[in-house]
């Protein structure tokens, strides 16, 4: 009798192991994936996540796949993505992360290769407002959506605005865009915009100032910047010699930049990249100075002293972004690509 008991004892824990195993990878699947992390709040920010009631919105919370996120008046917020991208969001704005394909180089996890290269592209919605974006990864592809046309990103920086009536318009500043609703599409080159309205074809036109679109989003408040942030960078003393050298120079030159000494700033950086090649915020200094220096709508011949006002202590080229790495570290991610995109490639 024992005999035939043990069988079925033996039988009923596995039953019961497998439905718990099958409890938690279901459970674990159904968790929506890091999309991002707010990373500055100024005002009346809330947060709501998909089926769910708006939140206030709390410093360095983290934002997953699905979320939204709504500014007040007088109101703005800045969000670091997974991806890399860099976003500001002005007033009165509503822009929801619908999907966010990591970036391999944020050292967030355990990412599949496979699934990576699979990756159509991150996915972002904004209802209304107004948005400054910037991402300078050339290999992953990004959607934003509005009531009235997608736009299809590949490296880039742009700022965008969409009326309550679904009215979209977009400056394009750095990179690649392409812009695709039912009606038509188009491409866009920087210093242009390109505009749409729901049900009629985008459209576009060159802009003599295109920096213009771009004035809110350069003010910040100066306690807003990298050493600001807990990062969890590695101790000096277990990093390779030249990894330490090459961090001695970059908080050089991040000093200089911020004293607004541009020059100085590249040149320990360019030193930094040589001991480190791979060195992010080394990387992220040198682009420093592109607001004053690569758009080709810049006057002849700028000074430097204004280039400096601009960018000095207000963060208008968000070189921390560069330190991204530490801000998700500790995530591990998977499960978290998109399906196939919904705009060809360019």
């Amino acid at each position: 009798m024992d005999g035939s008991l043990m069988p079925r004892k033996a039988k009923i824990a596995l039953f019961l192991f497998l439905v718990l195993i099958a409890a938690t990878v279901s459970s674990s699947a159904a968790s929506p994936p890091l999309a991002g992390k707010l990373v500055y709040l100024q005002g009346q920010v809330e947060v709501r996540g998909e089926g769910r009631e708006w939140e206030a919105a709390r410093l360095n919370q983290e934002l997953w796949a699905g979320d939204e996120v709504r500014t007040g008046v007088l109101s703005r917020a800045a969000i670091l993505c997974v991806d890399e991208s860099q976003l500001k969001l002005n007033e009165n704005t509503v822009m929801a992360l619908k999907s966010a394909a990591p970036s391999p180089r944020l050292s967030l996890g355990q990412v599949v290769p496979a699934a990576v290269k699979e990756a159509a592209a991150s996915l972002y919605r904004v209802s209304q407002g107004e948005v400054w974006l910037r991402n300078k990864n050339e290999k992953f592809r990004f959607e934003l959506e509005t009531p009235a046309v997608t736009a299809a990103i590949r490296g880039t920086e742009f700022n965008l605005k969409v009326a309550l009536d679904g009215l979209t318009l977009l400056t394009l500043l750095e990179g690649g865009l392409r812009l695709i609703n039912p009606y038509g599409q188009l491409d866009l080159k920087p210093g242009e915009e390109g505009s749409a309205r729901p049900g009629q074809p985008p459209t576009k036109r060159v802009l003599v100032q295109p920096a213009d679109a771009v004035q809110w989003s350069l003010y910040y408040p100066g306690i807003f910047s990298s050493r600001d942030l807990p990062l969890a960078l590695p101790e000096a003393a277990a990093q390779p010699a030249p990894a330490s050298r090459a961090a001695a120079l970059v908080r050089q030159g991040e000093t200089y930049y911020d004293q607004g000494h541009l020059t100085q700033a590249r040149q320990e950086a360019q030193a930094a990249l040589q001991l480190d090649p791979e060195n992010d915020r080394a990387l992220a200094l040198m682009g420093s100075g592109s607001a004053c220096r690569t758009m080709p709508w810049k006057r002849p011949k700028p000074t430097s002293a204004g280039c400096a006002v601009r960018m000095t202590g207000l963060s208008s080229d968000w070189r921390w972004f560069a330190t991204v790495g530490g801000t998700f570290q500790g995530h591990t991610t998977s499960a978290i690509l998109p399906g196939k995109s919904s705009v060809p490639p360019f």
